[in-house]
């Protein structure tokens, strides 16, 4: 495929797009144009780059988003540019794409067009002019394209701006935002879900971009929160959205995004917070929740299983890459300087059964460690009858 026939037919393109303003959302250092005419492509566009919450974090980068469901352009598209390159890459998924460079475009195509839910979702992705367009054919899934390629812009930005994505949920309280992090089934959702409900902001369910600014700050990356049915209804939300289905759903879980949860759930969002803690949790059988302030040495061992290794070439690692944007320094860097800011924050290990109902307990010995005094005192240990605050002399049993 020439250059010429490729600039022509975005041209085109483009054009169609101009039916009317564009969609215009930020999330956290980013900010998003999307052009598109087809309504389901703005709709989920909203559901998943929207907060209702005030930004902490100042817009630093701008991108315009073109995207159109046309088969015929796809198909001819799709069918030039895999003449020209039979370069290929895998995602952090294991599947494979294809990418490589028109003259002044760069593009990057799904080469296996099912998506890791099993959904028929090919699409293409060029940058030309500064601006990304999203060409894929009319498929159920299409309209959610858009979205994908703004959020893994947003995550690269992130990360070049030295963040580490981290598996763990987080919330922002009147003391500041928390962060809890530890593996599936320990109640991290349902921790960031209630302190939501409990007057605070929901930040992000599953992946948290850690920001080594002045001091942390805790970024959601526009991932849907995966919320299990047992959480929904522990957290009274499965009455409250009244049989109303959100936007996407896992096998056994939903996938909330934010807008799902400020429409159906009544729960207020927002992108970013600056950290006042970060709370490990951690799941036993025990009959009330345990909190314990850990060293920082402790939190290191803790946080290095759960920082994910996101530097892979999708989409925006070699696409960025390549158009001279600056990329995110070694992991070793980022995670040096997160770390040297967490041992200014609330380092704390709960221990506690998610499925016994004691949440509000939780979120109280919570709140009593961020309104408390600067460190824990120590305390006497107490049994699995006593609920307590303690703060932990060894390192993680």
């Amino acid at each position: 495929m020439l250059a010429g026939e490729l600039r022509t037919t975005l041209k085109t393109l483009r054009e169609r797009c101009f039916t009317g303003p564009p969609e215009e959302l930020a999330w956290g250092p980013v900010a998003f144009e999307l052009f598109t005419p087809e309504p389901g492509h703005r709709t989920w566009f909203q559901a998943y780059l929207h907060t209702s919450g005030p930004d902490t974090l100042p817009v630093r980068h701008r991108h315009r988003v073109f995207s159109v469901t046309d088969a015929e352009a796809f198909e001819r598209l799709a069918a030039g540019l895999a003449d020209v390159s039979n370069r290929a890459v895998e995602d952090y998924t294991g599947r494979p794409y294809r990418h490589g460079e028109v003259e002044d475009a760069a593009y990057w195509l799904t080469a296996n067009p099912a998506d890791n839910l099993g959904e028929t979702n090919p699409y293409l992705v060029v940058h030309q002019d500064g601006d990304w367009h999203v060409l894929s054919p009319p498929t159920p899934a299409a309209a959610r394209n858009a979205t994908v390629v703004a959020r893994e812009l947003l995550r690269w930005h992130l990360l070049a701006e030295g963040a580490l994505v981290v598996h763990s949920s987080a919330a922002v309280t009147g003391a500041g935002a928390f962060v809890f992090c530890g593996d599936a089934g320990s109640g991290k959702t349902t921790l960031a879900l209630a302190a939501a409900q409990a007057g605070g902001r929901f930040i992000s369910g599953d992946r948290t971009a850690l920001l080594p600014e002045t001091d942390v700050t805790a970024v959601g990356i526009a991932l849907a929160a995966r919320v299990r049915p047992g959480t929904l209804t522990g957290l009274n939300l499965e009455r409250r959205m009244n049989g109303h289905e959100p936007l996407r759903m896992l096998p056994g879980k939903r996938l909330l995004t934010q807008t799902d949860l400020e429409v159906l759930g009544g729960i207020g969002t927002a992108a970013a917070g600056p950290v006042t803690g970060l709370v490990f949790t951690r799941r036993a059988e025990v009959s009330v929740p345990r909190l314990e302030e850990i060293p920082f040495e402790s939190a290191r061992e803790l946080l290095a299983p759960q920082v994910l290794g996101y530097d892979n070439h999708w989409p925006a690692h070699w696409l960025l890459g390549g158009l001279d944007h600056s990329g995110p320094p070694p992991e070793y860097v980022r995670r040096a300087a997160v770390h040297s800011r967490l041992e200014r924050v609330r380092l704390l290990r709960l221990t506690w059964d998610p499925h016994r109902g004691n949440v509000a307990a939780a979120l109280d010995l919570i709140k009593e460690v961020a309104h408390g005094p600067a460190r824990i005192p120590q305390a006497h240990e107490h049994g699995d009858g006593e609920c307590g605050v303690r703060r932990a002399a060894d390192g993680p049993g």
